[in-house]
């Protein structure tokens, strides 16, 4: 039989890989005493080798975890050639507490003919690190809650202003218009005496006047429309898809599929306002021929489709970060708690989705 016995310059090699290596190690006998420790591991308990061999290691853990220690070394005694790790509070020598990771292996077989050797590790950096960042995390995490909240107060306040202007203009720059007409109705009937061209210039007047009163009233409608506060969402999307036809856009259709007899006032407004973005957008980017719009209630769901036969979207549109109008209309779902979506449909064109949830039925019934 051959015996093989390492070379001095073998057995100095292994040993000034174990003294200088990068990581720290400790071995530990049956006993629980300190066998060898290397010049990291003797940084971080800020002892020197000398001081801590024949150390029992148990002194370098706090009271409080050392039966969670021990458990530990027993189960590294019962598994051989298994890796265990536990972290757990240590101290140095100034009596200083950091946070340890211990990972061991055995090198033999059971306590009794082997020793069990550590790499230890000083989380402290690691955990102050992970520390910052959930503090950033939170920090973070307020700001959105709150610009997003300042975002919903905005769009609160702006609904209610487009609303005031709206009664303003057709209040008052509306009633002004009609009567503006009527009077010069009026004046053309005392023109029998006059030029031709005298006549002609107030029929001039009165179809520039007449003219006038619509786009008053179309832009009032746009900014708030009576509809929607009158008889309800269906028919003010119904009145927006004919609309956006008469101004050129794609034909249109509305599907309403929702059971409950009215929606919640801030519901309706912002599938309302939804609505106006996807045929906005249409109009400006999608060069469809055909849209529909879908409102349907599924379990307590309020889900609002837009699908048209357009050009598509591309990666950056999907993503909804660099259009404010895509931009604005996630936040008016999030605002109510739903989730938006934009993405290719089916074949060509382009499908928006946002679903809000819905409270109780008698809640809304009985608003």
């Amino acid at each position: 039989m051959w015996t093989v016995t390492p070379s001095p310059d073998l057995v100095g090699s292994v040993f000034g890989l174990f003294e200088f290596s990068p990581n720290a190690y400790c071995r530990i006998s049956p006993s629980g005493l300190v066998i060898a420790v290397n010049v990291k591991a003797g940084a971080i308990l800020g002892l020197s080798h000398r001081e801590i061999v024949g150390t029992p290691f148990s002194v370098f853990v706090t009271e409080s975890t050392l039966n969670t220690f021990n458990r530990f070394l027993c189960d590294c005694a019962g598994s051989s050639g298994s890796v265990h790790v536990c972290k757990l509070p240590m101290y140095r020598r100034d009596g200083a507490e950091f946070l340890g990771r211990l990972e061991t292996f055995s090198t033999g077989t059971g306590w009794c003919t082997s020793s069990c050797t550590f790499a230890l590790e000083d989380l402290t950096k690691l955990v102050e690190a992970q520390g910052v960042l959930e503090k950033r995390d939170n920090e973070l995490q307020a700001a959105t809650i709150e610009l997003r909240n300042l975002t919903n107060h905005v769009m609160n306040i702006r609904e209610e202003e487009r609303r005031r202007i709206a009664s303003d203009i057709h209040d008052d720059l509306g009633q002004r218009l009609t009567a503006m007409n009527l009077g010069l109705h009026w004046l053309s009937t005392k023109t029998d005496d006059q030029p031709d061209f005298v006549h002609s210039r107030i029929l001039e007047l009165m179809k520039m006047n007449s003219d006038t009163l619509s786009a008053v009233q179309d832009l009032a409608r746009r900014l708030r429309p009576k509809l929607l506060d009158k008889l309800g969402l269906k028919d003010a999307l119904v009145m927006l898809v004919a609309d956006i036809g008469k101004r050129g856009g794609p034909t249109s259709k509305v599907v309403y599929e929702v059971a409950r007899a009215t929606l919640d006032p801030i519901v309706s407004i912002t599938i309302y306002r939804l609505a106006q973005e996807c045929l906005s957008n249409i109009l400006k980017h999608a060069k469809a021929n055909h849209m529909t719009l879908t409102l349907r209630e599924e379990d307590d769901q309020l889900i609002f489709t837009a699908v048209d036969d357009g050009g598509g979207v591309g990666r950056k549109e999907q993503d909804g970060n660099t259009s404010l109008g895509l931009i604005g209309m996630r936040e008016r779902a999030l605002h109510l708690g739903g989730s938006f979506s934009i993405s290719n449909g089916e074949g060509s064109g382009t499908k928006v989705e946002i679903v809000i949830p819905l409270s109780p039925k008698d809640t809304y019934d009985n608003a």
